[in-house]
């Protein structure tokens, strides 16, 4: 608790003192060269790719192929998936794998993007107007016109 405290004090006076510091330039690495240790980071880290990997991709692909007129390769998960959000949870899935192939250097997380993206790539030319979407209807709502130009929507 002591040590507590005494970081903050440490980070406030910092704070307050450091006001007329140059500002520190800023530099971007890639998540490779990002490795945690064992600790409560690395937990979480491990607990996020349990259940990334407890997804099932094909469940998320479902309303990508049933919009594109191909056959699902398995069934929709229930509720955000199958009330008119469908596609919804893809992107952030997408998001996961990719993060964790590159912070873990997992396989399965680099075959699962593999899969899902070229999965989406086969909806895509399904479509034949570069339109790839999980909404029901989203084509016809949003996916081009009939010469393959994304339709303007709403003003």
């Amino acid at each position: 608790m002591s040590r507590c405290i005494l970081a903050l004090e440490l980070f406030l006076i910092t704070a307050l003192v450091g006001g007329d510091a140059p500002a520190a330039e800023t530099s971007f690495f890639p998540l490779t060269q990002v490795r945690l240790l064992a600790g409560p980071f690395q937990h979480a880290q491990e607990l996020d790719r349990h259940y990334v990997l407890a997804l099932e991709p094909d469940r998320l692909l479902s309303g990508f192929r049933s919009e594109a007129g191909l056959e699902p390769k398995a069934p929709k998960y229930p509720n955000w998936e199958s009330s008119g959000l469908n596609g919804h949870t893809l992107g952030h899935y997408l998001t996961a794998v990719a993060q964790l192939w590159a912070v873990t250097g997992d396989p399965e997380c680099k075959r699962r993007l593999d899969h899902t993206v070229s999965e989406l790539a086969e909806c895509q030319r399904a479509n034949g107007n570069g339109y790839v979407g999980a909404v029901p209807h989203g084509r016809a709502v949003g996916g081009g016109d009939e010469g393959g130009q994304p339709r303007q929507l709403g003003v």
